[in-house]
């Protein structure tokens, strides 16, 4: 199994004040990787088209350019790709469970880039069977079994292709995820919990 760009989604988790930034990041990214211009009129054209589709308000007239540009240029195909993980990456702001529970269901992978780890959100990316990649340990991530601890950027997509590419490797993490659960009793985490509501 290999996972296809449009089967890819993103759900980051962002301050108040960091959608403009990340959004920056977002759009540097795209264009960086797909080689296309996010602010073009062929990418337009493919946000309309997929956004018709989506609320069930197809044109013909959209439909019928959209068929047309992608018969006729060659390139177009790299900007549906571009456009279709630019739909897939989400921002949610101060997730609360359901918002992470929701995010969880169409996950893959949890990735937490805090210096700190979060208790919540590395217990609940467990109880959903995820892999977990942190920059810190924390009680729920079992180095190499259902997660890994990453030092820098060049080893945490190492560590993504790692579990997207072979699905023997995300399917153990969802039999370690288990045991990890069996390990935090509802005993344990009364204490855990304890620790961080001091």
């Amino acid at each position: 199994m290999k996972l296809e760009t449009r089967e890819l989604c993103l759900t980051i988790e962002i301050l108040n004040n960091e959608e403009k930034e990340a959004q920056k990041v977002l759009t540097h990214f795209i264009s960086n990787s797909f080689k296309i211009n996010v602010q073009s009129t062929d990418f337009e054209l493919v946000k309309q088209y997929y956004e018709a589709l989506k609320n069930e308000e197809m044109t013909p007239a959209l439909r019928e350019l959209f068929n047309k540009t992608k018969h006729g240029n060659p390139e177009f195909g790299r900007v549906i790709e571009a456009y279709l993980f630019y739909a897939g990456v989400t921002f949610i702001k101060r997730s609360n469970v359901q918002d992470l529970k929701k995010a969880f269901q169409s996950a893959r992978v949890f990735i937490d880039q805090r210096e700190d780890y979060q208790f919540l959100n590395h217990s609940l990316a467990v109880s959903a069977g995820l892999p977990i990649l942190s920059k810190t340990p924390s009680p729920y991530l079992m180095e190499g079994e259902n997660g890994f601890i990453f030092k820098d950027d060049h080893q945490l997509l190492e560590d993504v292709q790692y579990y997207l590419s072979q699905p023997d490797h995300w399917n153990k993490n969802l039999v370690e995820s288990v045991s990890v659960i069996e390990k935090n009793s509802a005993e344990a985490l009364v204490e855990k919990w304890k620790g961080v509501l001091k």
